[in-house]
């Protein structure tokens, strides 16, 4: 079981927890004393067989913090669908350098109350013989791995999931006993379970209630089946304390006794809740919970495959770039369980770079942004280049990409284009400070790879000084690069033969909320525009918070949910046939020689390709072949719109997405040289994909050997 100080990844999520949650706390990394890591080994090692066999399948790791503002906390790696990746538990070493097992669980107990002179509360967990930091250690630890078994079974929702995501009908085991799920998605108590003050009941926080208070909300606990009063703040800490309690006073012997003192004299003691009629249902369940074997986890065939061949652990494991992933994820491989399988890796070689990067590419690829970039940081502080060898051997070209830290959408993922080809590349992650490698890769050209964003708009003007005068040929040259940003490239292509593309338009969302309100018109702003327009945040991508507006009111519902200061604003243009669909292609540019990359046809007018039906529909791509098929037609008919789009973006590798307008003039979405384009799609079902994608992969190749005077490549 993994036992070290956090990974930057867990300090930055523990801190964004904590500024949701309204704790205080700054939480950091922190390195445990020898004899705390020997106490929380031994508390690890005398568990019961029957607990630490069901919580290993699932722990990634215990780590050591300070700052988390409470004595631990647990918390899953889990994909938007609710499905677990894995848990870890974070302990707070603070908590426990200075206290025995009874001061810490009642320095615990106490943290609802404001203190008063009269009133003392005691909670005892050891006998005198045992009354040591390991005890507190092993006591905290079961109520986090309480925590951890819940995670991805069926005995509670989980509480990462929004209220949207548990139905008031789901049969859940445990839930049911003291809690129930509203229409609404939110879990409440009982009536029978429920009392007074209850919901003022809060721990590690600022205390809602008076030391006054404590006689009376223990004795109304007593009427209850809550083993503890932490077990009444909400079904998730009542599990994880009845799994705890029960293990540590059923299974192990130990103590669990609450006492009450007034002015010095006991008035109330609670103890051997498990020995009461009200612990009765929780006892048999949790009965049953022991006696059932943990599920094994069935290996996927995919994942075995891709572990053991190109997943090696230690200094043996390779970067792998997006490649893999987006084949895995096109071909229905898990790459959930790949994920889950590499996190268990990573979180035993922390320093092992290539993969904490090629984790983050799998958290990306599952849609994990957030994840990801913590993940991608913690890679690009141990180093910022990373080598893809040719697969074809020996190597005849070497091209080395200047990249930004970001998402799958912030760099060229080449890559997918070039598997199986004799092309190696070096990506080179640069920053303000390091705009280029030092010392310099050996490459035969240079490819400036990062997309245009605020963040990397410093970097492209570092770049744009140190290249001029470069030694060998640079590709998409950085001072070029801003020309793909969606409203400097509808400027640069207006009056373009043949060529439509509104004016887009970079508006404050305090003037927005102006239109939404009335006190000033749309075309106020700009007066071009009407109803109905585009909108979508500044620097987003992939059709995130992306809307047509039809009039003042919808702009109000949109900024209600979209909270960007800065969005991009256009003119909505209806590009239906007279079919009603919409119809989106996708055109790669190389050295200004158009080249066909998908078609994807619609009801809806925004279009993604893996939503818009082609894999289900064999009628719409045969569609698509046809259009394959007959490209050259295409690209003649539009031959001025695309030279005049390879002119003015002055961008030697480029993509398109775009339409056909009424009148038959190509409309254009956007230009992008960071556009995923690849050859991955199964021959089975898209056939005629294979001879039109390769054309791609051999037009740049070609374009590549040009620039050195090299002889094409025989690859293909």
């Amino acid at each position: 079981m993994r036992l070290s100080p956090a990974p930057a990844v867990l300090v930055d999520f523990v801190a964004q927890y904590n500024a949701t949650n309204g704790t205080f706390a700054i939480p950091c990394a922190a390195t445990a004393p020898a004899d705390f890591v020997d106490d929380l080994q031994c508390a690890i090692h005398e568990l019961p067989v029957a607990v630490t066999e069901k919580v290993k399948p699932h722990l990634i790791g215990i780590f050591f913090m300070q700052g988390i503002g409470a004595s631990a906390i647990t918390n899953v790696i889990a994909q938007a669908n609710g499905e677990v990746i894995g848990s870890f538990v974070a302990i707070d070493i603070d908590a426990f350098l200075v206290r025995n097992a009874n001061d810490w669980a009642t320095w615990k107990e106490n943290t609802p109350f404001t203190p008063v002179h009269d009133i003392r509360l005691e909670l005892w967990i050891a006998h005198p013989v045992d009354n040591n930091r390991k005890l507190a250690l092993q006591f905290l630890l079961l109520h986090e791995f309480g925590h951890v078994l819940t995670a991805g079974n069926t005995i509670i929702p989980g509480w990462w999931l929004d209220a949207s995501q548990i139905k008031a009908s789901t049969d859940l085991g445990f839930l049911s006993l003291s809690w129930k799920v509203n229409d609404d998605g939110q879990v409440l108590a009982l009536a029978s379970e429920d009392f007074s003050l209850r919901q003022q009941i809060a721990y590690y926080v600022e205390p809602k209630l008076s030391g006054a208070d404590i006689p009376a909300v223990y004795a109304e606990l007593e009427k209850t089946t809550f083993p503890s009063l932490y077990a009444s703040n909400n079904v998730y800490e009542d599990f994880a304390e009845c799994f705890a309690t029960y293990v540590h006073c059923v299974m192990l012997g130990k103590r669990h006794e609450v006492n009450i003192f007034k002015a010095g004299e006991l008035v109330l003691c609670s103890c051997d809740y498990w020995s009461t009629l009200r612990s009765r249902k929780k006892a048999a369940f949790l009965e049953t919970f022991f006696s059932t074997e943990p599920t094994p986890r069935t290996p996927n065939p995919v994942w075995t495959q891709f572990s053991t061949q190109i997943l090696p652990g230690g200094l043996g494991t390779p970067f792998l770039g997006l490649a893999p992933f987006l084949r895995m994820s096109i071909n229905d491989g898990n790459l959930y369980q790949l994920a889950q399988g590499m996190l268990g890796k990573a979180y035993q070689e922390l320093d092992n770079a290539n993969l904490w990067m090629n984790l983050a590419t799998a958290f990306f690829s599952l849609s994990q942004r957030d994840l990801g970039l913590a993940i991608q940081r913690q890679a690009l502080q141990m180093k910022n280049i990373y080598h893809l060898p040719a697969t074809r051997q020996p190597e005849k070209f070497r091209l080395l990409m200047v990249m930004a830290a970001g998402d799958l959408a912030e760099n060229t993922p080449l890559d997918c284009l070039l598997e199986d080809s004799s092309i190696s590349l070096t990506c080179y992650y640069a920053t303000v400070a390091e705009p280029l490698p030092s010392p310099q890769p050996e490459h035969d050209a240079l490819m400036v790879a990062m997309s245009d964003t605020r963040d990397t708009r410093p970097i492209l003007a570092a770049l744009n000084h140190l290249l001029r005068n470069w030694e060998r040929p640079v590709i998409n040259a950085p001072q070029n690069i801003h020309n793909t940003e969606r409203n400097t490239a509808s400027a640069i292509l207006q009056n373009a033969p043949g060529l439509m593309m509104p004016l887009t338009y970079q508006i404050q969302r305090e003037t927005l909320q102006a239109v939404a309100t009335g006190a000033m018109r749309l075309h106020e702003t700009h007066p071009d525009c009407v109803f109905p327009i585009i909108l979508r945040p500044v620097g987003s991508h992939a059709g995130r918070d992306l809307d047509k507006i039809n009039n003042a009111k919808d702009i109000g519902y949109y900024l209600e949910r979209v909270p960007d200061a800065a969005l991009y604003l256009s003119r909505f243009v209806d590009y239906s046939c007279q079919d009603g669909l919409f119809r989106k292609f996708r055109v790669a540019l190389i050295a200004g020689r158009a080249y066909a990359c998908h078609l994807a046809i619609s009801a809806h007018w925004m279009i993604h390709y893996v939503n818009a039906g082609m894999y289900d529909d064999a009628g719409k791509r045969a569609e698509e072949a046809n259009f394959m098929a007959h490209f050259a037609t295409f690209a003649e008919k539009h031959s001025e719109a695309l030279s005049a789009i390879h002119l003015r973006s002055r961008l030697d590798y480029v993509f398109i997405d775009c339409a056909e307008t009424r009148d038959g003039e190509l409309l254009i979405f956007e230009i992008d040289h960071a556009m995923v384009v690849h050859a991955m799609d199964t021959p089975d079902k898209f056939p005629y994909k294979q001879a039109p994608m390769l054309q791609v992969k051999a037009a740049f190749e070609s374009f590549l050997f040009s620039l050195t005077g090299a002889p094409p490549t025989s690859d293909y």
